[in-house]
């Protein structure tokens, strides 16, 4: 998966040997993060110019220099779910009222389940999920709440757990194995896998965790510094992540 092209404001962050993006609290509703997995510093990317928004689902998608995310929006009955795309340049925001509850890049597209063990749907592109026509779905017998992807692997995650289970797309969700974290068994706010064999892990708001995602071993532990932020409160969720 191609790194977005901007961020040059957070280059010290990108330059690292694995960062990820996420979804921050900030003082005026949502924005974007950058999380180096070495150093765990934080950057603000870009707020997200969008009113009312209330909370991210901890499953992230990117394509190009656009993020994609099931939010919640305050709404007349509580929280109501929309589907967005952020410009990571502007913070400009499109969004789909649907029950969404991740969205995780898989093969050029998006993959994105309405509900908790239900199939996904594969859509193209944004305007295919405006018109909410999917080329193709899968399913796979999980039970998770975050979701991160390599290729044909998808990485699925309960909120909080010693370990993760990995399956398949390219073999019909066919379960492939269940990795458990060494030293680790607690909240998982994020999830997402590198090329080089690496899992990394959002602990809640206090670290990001790199994991081999075959045997589990601890590889490294971060704790997250928010020196760097403004106007971005202590709290993150949802990891999509990039390799140097």
């Amino acid at each position: 998966m191609r790194p977005p092209r901007t961020l040059d404001r957070c280059a010290d962050v990108t330059s690292e040997e694995a960062w990820c993006l996420s979804v921050a609290r900030t003082a005026s509703g949502l924005g974007v993060a950058a999380i180096g997995a070495v150093s765990g510093r934080i950057c603000e990317v870009t707020d997200i110019a969008a009113p009312d928004l209330l909370a991210a689902q901890p499953s992230l998608a990117t394509l190009g220099d656009e993020l994609f995310a099931c939010l919640r929006v305050d709404g007349v009955g509580g929280f109501d779910p929309i589907f967005a795309r952020v410009d990571l340049n502007t913070g400009g925001v499109s969004s789909v009222a649907r029950d969404c509850e991740a969205v995780v890049s898989w093969q050029g597209g998006l993959l994105v389940t309405s509900e908790f063990l239900r199939p996904w749907d594969f859509f193209e592109s944004f305007e295919s999920v405006e018109m909410n026509q999917p080329s193709s779905s899968v399913q796979f017998d999980h039970w998770a709440t975050r979701f991160g992807t390599l290729d044909d692997l998808v990485f699925s995650s309960w909120h909080a757990t010693e370990s993760i289970e990995v399956f398949d797309l390219a073999n019909g969700g066919q379960f492939v194995r269940e990795v458990t974290f060494e030293d680790y068994d607690g909240w998982v706010h994020g999830i997402d896998a590198l090329p080089d064999g690496s899992l990394l892990i959002l602990e809640r708001n206090e670290a990001i965790a790199r994991f081999d995602a075959v045997t589990g071993d601890r590889i490294s532990r971060a704790a997250l510094d928010w020196v760097d932020t403004e106007s971005y409160y202590g709290s993150v969720e949802g990891l999509t992540c990039f390799g140097n």
